[in-house]
């Protein structure tokens, strides 16, 4: 603020110059109308729910029905039938007045290509996304096109725009307050969880990678449609661990060691499936036909768009999926003091709060010290084969953390020097090491 950086809650006076990023704005105090409307979220009457159930039982519950009662999920995605993912597909189109948008969002690889990503957006007219316009089950689909477009303006060109332009600003802003976040962010949700469509919606099992394709592709190669739909199919094939968690505790808090049996044996398999199945189809190696990633396209041309363009902003890196926070609640995580725990902490603050209020009732019951206290040998044994499912080396986190490997050491080498999770440095500090041992360092 006044080119002074702040850190804290600071009072403003009019006139004070604020920037955020490229982008500055002037405080201005301005008297409205005593009828002015104020948009808010609607109050929901409280729920009815049994005083006995384990917090992470009333939490989902809480975030289903809020979800159902208001008619969308901006709050955030959360059920036992779709995990976090949304209860239906993205929507594919904005409300009429919008079409210029949609019509961009469908153009961005020829404005791509053609270097005229930026002339687009500057000759488009400010719309409004007040309610009154934009009803809020259009938001997250608002959401994405904009902070994708945001990102697109400042990166498609090597030189960055000094600010990006009204079209995408102004509603940008907007579209950030009405979903209660911090400030303009391409989200993970954003990039991923809500960046998908479905080729064929009537298939048995919909959300595979060789089913979908991107709602907002960039350049639109095959690098990235493996890369960000990969995670998608992920994060899907996932599912079922979010209510085997929150059973396993009920079971945890029941003393029913039989239960809890059960439910560690769904979260093992579901973590084996996606471990050797869909994590597998984001392939680095050359010869794998239509799942090869090339490290170096990748790092050319997929990798910069989602690093943040504000330090304090966290970018939509794989530690930003839902589902490693959940699991790493699950199973007691005790410290996040490493650089990549606290790049985590830090991504949890801008989540939606259907996806906090969650992760924090995980937190409140211990399995794994139920476990321990536990006389039961084949118990023991069913946790620690879901805890290796998890972090072993061959686990899912392994396993994730490897490809991540993969990656950032190629990048780093042909001349990129941050990721998308902030981690910065030269090619001489090997910084892909360091991301490596923070990750086994969990």
């Amino acid at each position: 603020m006044n080119e002074t950086r702040i850190t804290a809650a600071t009072p403003l006076n009019p006139g004070d110059k604020i920037r955020i990023g490229t982008t500055i704005f002037q405080f201005q105090p301005i008297e409205t109308q005593a009828d002015t409307p104020i948009e808010r979220i609607p109050d929901l009457p409280e729920l009815a729910v049994d005083p006995n159930a384990v917090p992470s039982r009333v939490a989902l519950i809480q975030a289903v029905e809020a979800n159902r009662r208001l008619g969308h999920e901006n709050l955030g995605f959360l059920s036992e039938e779709h995990g976090f993912m949304p209860t239906t597909p993205p929507l594919l189109e904005l409300p009429s007045m919008y079409k210029a948008w949609d019509d961009i969002a469908a153009n961005m690889p020829e404005l791509y290509r053609t270097l005229t990503l930026r002339s687009a957006f500057d000759s488009l007219p400010v719309l409004s996304v007040t309610e009154a316009d934009l009803p809020d089950r259009y938001l997250l689909r608002a959401s994405a096109l904009m902070s994708i477009f945001g990102y697109a303006y400042h990166r498609v060109q090597p030189e960055p725009p000094d600010k990006l332009p009204d079209s995408i600003m102004q509603p940008w802003l907007e579209i950030t307050r009405r979903l209660g976040r911090r400030g303009p962010v391409l989200s993970y949700i954003d990039l991923i969880i809500y960046n998908w469509k479905l080729i064929n919606p009537l298939s048995d099992d919909p959300i595979r990678v060789e089913n979908m394709e991107l709602l907002v592709p960039t350049v639109d190669n095959v690098v990235e449609r493996i890369f960000y739909l990969g995670q998608v199919e992920i994060l899907s094939q996932l599912t079922p661990a979010v209510g085997a968690v929150v059973r396993a505790q009920e079971a945890v808090q029941n003393d029913d060691v039989e239960a809890l049996k059960r439910e560690l044996t769904i979260i093992t398999d579901a973590l084996q499936d996606t471990t050797y199945n869909s994590l597998m189809k984001i392939k680095l190696n050359p010869y794998s036909g239509p799942y090869y990633v090339d490290t170096v396209v990748w790092a050319k041309t997929v990798g910069p768009l989602a690093v943040s363009l504000e330090e304090s902003v966290p970018g939509p890196s794989g530690i930003a999926s839902p589902i490693f926070h959940l699991l790493d609640e699950f199973f007691g995580r005790a410290t996040y003091s490493t650089r990549l725990g606290e790049e985590m902490t830090h991504i949890r603050e801008w989540y939606p709060p259907h996806w906090q209020q969650f992760l924090k009732a995980v937190g409140q019951i211990s399995v794994a010290d139920y476990v321990v206290k536990s006389r039961s040998k084949t118990l023991k044994g069913i946790f620690q084969e879901a805890t290796q499912a998890y972090v072993a080396e061959t686990g899912f986190l392994g396993r994730h953390r490897l490809k991540a490997y993969g990656f950032l050491e190629t990048a780093f080498k042909v001349g990129r020097t941050v990721t998308i999770g902030s981690f910065s440095s030269e090619f001489q500090d090997r910084a892909w090491d360091q991301v490596h041992l923070y990750g086994f360092s969990h």
